[in-house]
């Protein structure tokens, strides 16, 4: 009994198999990146405070941001240096920035700003229209922005650089002559 001949295969179907690995990687680059800004945003609690009383904030590894909610009321914040009278409420490089946490959309009023282990005295008053004010780590959002662009530019590119490979791949194996 004999063996069958081996099929005849298709010349050029490597490429193909390169470009779906590149196509995988782009979506695999894309997710990573999604995960991390998402994670991130997700994980991002404001504790409260009360308003029209002293509350001492220590400064851990980033400055503090405080915030209102709602997003468009007229609360304002004040920090000083624990001890002093010297102010250290800056407005951080963006204007108003929000954020959505516990069913309310925060408004950022400023950032507490000062050296990893400072203590800070906070006072918070409302206008009236204000729901709450609260203060969490300063969001390094230009740090996802980058990220975002810079993960997207590379997905972008792998699935380029997939799009080339399959053309020329087809474009190669359109020329040739095929098994008789």
């Amino acid at each position: 009994m004999s063996t069958p001949p081996p099929l005849p295969q298709r010349p050029g179907t490597r490429g193909y198999a390169i470009a779906g690995v590149l196509t995988a990687l782009a979506v695999l680059v894309a997710v990573v990146v999604a995960v991390v800004i998402g994670r991130a945003v997700a994980g991002y609690d404001i504790t409260p405070i009360p308003a029209g009383q002293d509350v001492t904030i220590t400064i851990e590894d980033r400055d503090i941001a405080l915030w209102v909610a709602p997003e468009m009321s007229s609360g304002t914040c004040s920090s000083t240096l624990e001890g002093t009278q010297t102010s250290t409420l800056g407005s951080g490089t963006a204007d108003r920035i929000t954020v959505t946490d516990g069913g309310l959309t925060w408004a950022r009023v400023g950032i507490v700003e000062g050296v990893p282990g400072s203590s800070h005295t906070v006072l918070c008053s409302d206008v009236g229209d204000v729901q709450a004010f609260g203060f969490a780590p300063n969001p390094r959002i230009g740090r996802y922005v980058v990220m975002g662009l810079v993960g997207g530019g590379i997905a972008g590119l792998l699935l380029l650089a997939a799009f080339i490979v399959a053309l020329v791949t087809g474009l190669r194996r359109s020329r040739r002559p095929g098994p008789a």
